[in-house]
Parts: structure tokens; C-alpha cells; sequence
């Protein structure tokens, strides 16, 4: 990977970071979605009214 990065330009090493970013950015929000589902449907189920939600962070 080093070896790769060091024949990359530095045009093609900033693409490369941006979709990775934005590939993160989109886990972090389906993960998100997902958790948020699950909190309002064990809070529907269990009668919580706790206002504190569990965020995910996805690392790729």
C-alpha cells in the first residue's frame, strides 16, 4: 500500500481520500438510520421514554 500511494499524484491521492471519506459518511448514516429505528421501535415496545440514543460509528 506505501509502495502505491508513493506512484500516486497528488491529484489522484486526493480523489482517492475524498470517496473514501464520503464512503464513511455514508455508512455512519445508514448505521445511524438503523440504530434510530430499533431505538423507537424497543422504546414503543418497552415504554422508555429515555430522550439518550445510541449512535454507531462504522470504520471501513
Amino acid at each position: 500500500m506505501g509502495r502505491s500511494l508513493l506512484k500516486m499524484s497528488n491529484e489522484e491521492l486526493y480523489e482517492s481520500s475524498l470517496r473514501f471519506i464520503f464512503k464513511q459518511i455514508d455508512l455512519y448514516v445508514e448505521a445511524n438510520k438503523e440504530a434510530e429505528k430499533r431505538h423507537k421501535n424497543n422504546s414503543k415496545n418497552k415504554g422508555n421514554t429515555r430522550s439518550e440514543e445510541n449512535k454507531l460509528m462504522v470504520l471501513d
